[in-house]
């Protein structure tokens, strides 16, 4: 990701935080618990979508920061052992 084409910021998390960068943003949905319901599709493209929400607008995946944090993790532990 081009550093001159990020406009957004999501901080996430409190015990190990993390910062995710986006070069756009459409908008965010505060929702209950209850509103989430669980994906069973296994689709690979969607990899870090585990439960979707239903907003006024739209059924909407919603993206599971700790599965991305840990795809992070991998990649740059696969890379240090390359390195070595």
């Amino acid at each position: 990701m081009d550093a001159e084409k990020i406009h957004w910021l999501a901080l996430c998390g409190t015990q190990e935080p993390i910062a995710l960068a986006f070069t756009d943003f459409e908008g965010y949905a505060r929702v209950a618990l209850s509103q989430l319901c669980a994906t069973e599709q296994q689709d690979v493209s969607r990899t870090y979508i585990r439960h979707v929400v239903r907003t006024n607008e739209a059924v909407r995946a919603v993206v599971s920061i700790p599965l991305v944090q840990e795809a992070i993790q991998r990649r740059c532990a696969a890379r240090i052992s390359k390195e070595h």
